[in-house]
């Protein structure tokens, strides 16, 4: 399998925690495939990235992915949209912009690959959630390697089943920056041989500087 989503770690009820969160785009279209849409949350507060809502229409008009567009943009409060512009998405991209007034990024396509692995790491420790009943949980039991057109340098996905949510939550979650997330540092309890060891390090940290401005100031051909 291509995408590494397990219900055991990856799944949550689509209830986000109590943060602060941004919420960015991915767009993947299609006609004789589908237009998805998904929306991702992540926040400064969590190292985990959300898949909130997923859009999958198949053969719809510009109009109406319009529409879409602007409903999930206004819903969320969206920061960012991305969107695969490659091939017929070019003109849809420049369309949704001058007739819609739709400020769209184009994704980052370049290494696919590499960030399919990267974006694995999230999913096999947990940090990409999605609920397991949604389409993009589904595909990703679906799309495989195709070994046989593969080479040790260079893979290729499978004609055999197609996901565009799959790609759509790849484009968004690669302008995520729930990975920039710093874990709060929790103060050890007074009394403690933790605490006793920190406010050893402070006073002598304390000390030295101390010292240190003391020489200077001694010193006369300091400046």
């Amino acid at each position: 399998l291509v995408y590494q989503y397990n219900k055991e770690r990856c799944h949550y009820d689509g209830t986000l925690p109590a943060h602060d969160y941004v919420f960015i785009m991915g767009i993947d279209i299609g006609y004789n495939d589908a237009d998805a849409i998904c929306i991702l949350a992540y926040s400064e507060e969590t190292r985990s990235t959300y898949l909130v809502e997923e859009c999958i229409t198949v053969k719809q008009g510009i109009t109406p992915l319009a529409d879409q567009i602007k409903a999930l943009r206004d819903k969320y409060g969206v920061s960012k949209m991305v969107m695969d512009t490659g091939g017929l998405g070019k003109k849809v991209h420049e369309e949704l912009a001058s007739r819609f007034e739709l400020t769209i990024e184009p994704a980052d396509k370049v290494r696919k690959v590499e960030y399919i692995e990267l974006m694995n790491d999230d999913l096999r420790t947990g940090r990409l959630k999605a609920r397991s009943d949604s389409r993009f949980a589904q595909d990703c039991l679906k799309v495989e390697w195709d070994f046989e057109k593969s080479s040790p340098d260079k893979r290729k996905i499978s004609d055999r089943f197609h996901s565009d949510i799959c790609d759509s939550v790849l484009y968004a979650w690669r302008v995520s920056y729930a990975y920039m997330h710093t874990p709060k540092k929790i103060a050890p309890k007074w009394g403690t041989p933790a605490w006793v060891k920190e406010e050893e390090e402070r006073l002598e940290e304390e000390a030295l500087e101390y010292f240190t401005k003391q020489e200077q100031d001694n010193d006369p051909y300091s400046e």
